[in-house]
C-alpha cells in the first residue's frame, strides 16, 4: 500500500474527511460506514494491490461525524511510512478487519450511514443488533469524489494522452 501524493490527489486526506463529515452532519448522521475500494482510496488518499490493475486496498471504514475515522486494514498491507502518515495526526486509527465486528457494536445509540449501493447485511445486521439507526443510503464520498479538483483533471488530461499515444503506435 501506498500514499496518493496530494499534488497529484489534489486534497489532503483531513481535508477531505472534514467536507465529508460536514455532509453527514447535514444529513443529521454520526457515522459512516465505508465499504467500497474507491470511497477509501479516495477519502485516506491511499492506493493498493489488493485487485489485480486496479489501486485498490481492500478494507472498511468508519467516519465520524467530528471528521475521525477508523480504518480496517491487515497491518501487513500497511507500510510504515503509510501508518505514521495516516495516523499522524490522530484522527485516524488503524484497526484489523476482524476488529470491525466490534466497532459497528460500539455505534450503540447512533445514526449511521450504510452505502445502499456497496453496504452489506453483515454490517447493516451488526449496527441493528447493537441498537444503531441503519440509514441506506448513498456514499457521501461517490458524489464528493465526482467532483474534479484542478489536479486530478490535470492527471485525467496526462492519462488520457498517455493512453492515445499507446493506442496510435498499438493501431
Amino acid at each position: 500500500m501506498a500514499l496518493h501524493p496530494v499534488e497529484l490527489a489534489g486534497e489532503a486526506s483531513d481535508a477531505k474527511r472534514e467536507r465529508v463529515a460536514g455532509t453527514l452532519q447535514k444529513a443529521g448522521l454520526d457515522a459512516l460506514v465505508i465499504s467500497a475500494p474507491d470511497s477509501l482510496a479516495w477519502l485516506f488518499n491511499v492506493r493498493g494491490a489488493d485487485v489485480p490493475m486496479t489501486p485498490f486496498a481492500l478494507g472498511y471504514a468508519i467516519l465520524h461525524a467530528d471528521g475521525t475515522a477508523r480504518l480496517f486494514l491487515a497491518s501487513a498491507k500497511v507500510a510504515p511510512e503509510v501508518r505514521a502518515a495516516l495516523v499522524g495526526g490522530g484522527a485516524v486509527a488503524l484497526a484489523e478487519p476482524a476488529d470491525l465486528e466490534a466497532a459497528l457494536g460500539a455505534l450503540r445509540g447512533k445514526k449511521v450511514r450504510v452505502d445502499a449501493g456497496t453496504g452489506n447485511v453483515f454490517i447493516a445486521d451488526r449496527l441493528e443488533t447493537a441498537g444503531a439507526t441503519v440509514d441506506v443510503g448513498p456514499d457521501p464520498c461517490q458524489a464528493a469524489k465526482a467532483r474534479k479538483n484542478a489536479a486530478e483533471v490535470e492527471g485525467m488530461r496526462r492519462a488520457h494522452l498517455r493512453d492515445g499515444v499507446a493506442l496510435v503506435r498499438f493501431f
